[in-house]
């Protein structure tokens, strides 16, 4: 809150990640006049579970907002996106994109605030977290370790090269981190178009065994 108090009680949007999202933040900035975006993890306990678990089709949303005006979202893209916000609207806008229907596609009004607003940090923060080499297993600083490597590191050096190789074909992020793999392999690209498949020679069934002395038959 300190790093905010020149900005409050003018009507202000605070956007923030979901290591910041709190809803006592959220009521505190209301009460200064200020406003919240951001969003949350799933596994976070102070949101109703009627949204977390709600089950979505692609395109579709479930709110509940609170007697303090906090608004709880969940929305359904790709992936489940959960959101919490005050002020902004959760009506369903469009994007001015149409799909393959020709039809407009919308989403909710506090989706495209946030996008609007969200810095460069949150979104190498979301890339990081698509095909995380994390595993619960390995102690803390390993986990911090490995994200730095396989997740800053590679996220930084996807979009260097997207922005120095422009006339290039743009490879997507997960092309990208097998590409280095290979290469730390040394395995080349000829290499491994020309591995052959092993192939399915015969089906495997139970068969019964000869009776052996114990009196039993092994399958």
């Amino acid at each position: 809150m300190s790093l905010m108090t020149p900005y409050l009680g003018h009507g202000r949007i605070l956007c923030t990640d979901n290591f910041y999202t709190s809803v006592p933040l959220i009521e505190e900035l209301s009460d200064q006049k200020t406003y919240f975006v951001g969003t949350y993890r799933k596994n976070r306990k102070v949101f109703p579970k009627e949204v977390t678990t709600a089950k979505l089709k692609r395109g579709e949303c479930k709110s509940l907002e609170s007697s303090k005006g906090v608004v709880d979202l969940k929305w359904r893209d790709k992936r489940d996106v959960y959101c919490v916000f005050s002020k902004i609207s959760a009506n369903m806008v469009p994007t001015g994109k149409r799909n393959k229907k020709e039809e407009d596609i919308k989403k909710p009004e506090m989706i495209l605030q946030y996008n609007n607003m969200k810095s460069g940090i949150d979104i190498s923060d979301q890339l990081s977290s698509y095909h995380s080499a994390i595993r619960k297993s390995v102690r803390w600083y390993h986990k911090v370790a490995d994200d730095l490597i396989f997740g800053t590191a590679i996220v930084n050096a996807h979009l260097v090269r997207s922005s120095l190789q422009k006339e290039q074909r743009k490879l997507k992020l997960v092309e990208f981190r097998t590409k280095i793999v290979y290469a730390l392999l040394n395995i080349a690209e000829e290499e491994r178009s020309r591995t052959p498949r092993l192939a399915k020679s015969t089906n495997h069934y139970l068969q019964k065994c000869e009776v052996v002395q114990s009196g039993k038959t092994k399958r």
